[in-house]
């Protein structure tokens, strides 16, 4: 019997369309993998400073009023600028939640860093799949993004902050790709562990993260504890096109959807 047979015989398909479908025993061995190596699997970064990767969108930007008051950390907020057609409008975002979190809780989150580079590279974003983008993403985006933020924190370790171990991202429950998975971050998080010789870092997301209480949190959520709190979500970038968003995109969908879930009318007026 070939191997491709006895894979689908056992059940476990070579192709994974949603981190849905993946083999939760998976998650298990690497769990077992990080606990083995340095007595847990994650922990709480409290009163420690991170690197935060912020885009701009509803989830980084409302992600930091809950890590704040919760933890007590203090952000190193990172920012990839890219050539993409939203880049400009998701940076401006980033740099406003920036601002009004040094207001809302100073001291507590740095100058937003910005490193100008492509991921993946513009003449790599050529696929097979017609639809991959839609179903899959791009490959290793978050990886590369996330790795970014492991540099970075390596020369704030080298600075300012010699104890920093933490990168944060906002992934949520709602997200579907296959490198949105918890299982993604887990292996990142041995990736890093293993390629720096450090076994205490950790590329994690507070939201869906099930070692921590209240977990998972999906983006209704996040909606329900802006409007709870004041957080202006107008002021968010979710739309990938260029210009004013138009709410016709797979992720203004997205978020449209959220919007629905959570009771709440979506604050953009949408052209």
């Amino acid at each position: 019997m070939g191997t491709k047979q006895v894979i689908e015989r056992r059940g476990k398909p070579k192709r994974v369309y949603s981190r849905h479908e993946e083999d939760p025993r998976l998650l298990q061995m690497t769990n077992t993998m990080l606990k083995y190596r340095r007595g847990y699997i994650t922990r709480v970064p409290k009163e420690e400073s991170v690197v935060m990767a912020m885009s701009g969108g509803l989830d980084s930007s409302v992600t930091v009023d809950i890590v704040i008051p919760e933890w007590n950390v203090t952000i190193y907020p990172l920012f990839v600028r890219r050539s993409a057609r939203a880049t400009k409008y998701e940076e401006e975002a980033a740099r406003y939640f920036v601002d009004f979190y040094d207001q809302r809780y100073p001291g507590k989150i740095k100058p937003l860093e910005v490193v100008e580079t492509e991921v993946p590279p513009l003449q790599f974003k050529k696929y097979p799949e017609v639809d991959r983008l839609q179903r899959l993403g791009h490959p290793h985006r978050n990886s590369m993004l996330q790795a970014l933020c492991v540099q970075y924190g390596q020369k704030l370790r080298a600075t300012k902050a010699p104890d920093l171990s933490t990168v944060l991202t906002s992934t949520v429950e709602d997200d579907s790709f296959p490198h949105s998975s918890l299982l993604a971050l887990r292996t990142m998080t041995l990736l890093t562990c293993e390629d720096t010789g450090d076994w205490n870092w950790q590329v994690i997301s507070p939201l869906i993260d099930t070692e921590f209480k209240g977990r998972p949190i999906y983006k209704k959520d996040l909606i329900k504890h802006a409007v709870k709190n004041g957080i202006p979500l107008e002021k968010t970038r979710t739309c990938i096109e260029g210009g004013e968003p138009d709410g016709t995109c797979a992720e203004c969908a997205c978020r449209l959807r959220a919007f629905k879930k959570a009771g709440v009318k979506d604050p953009i007026i949408y052209k």
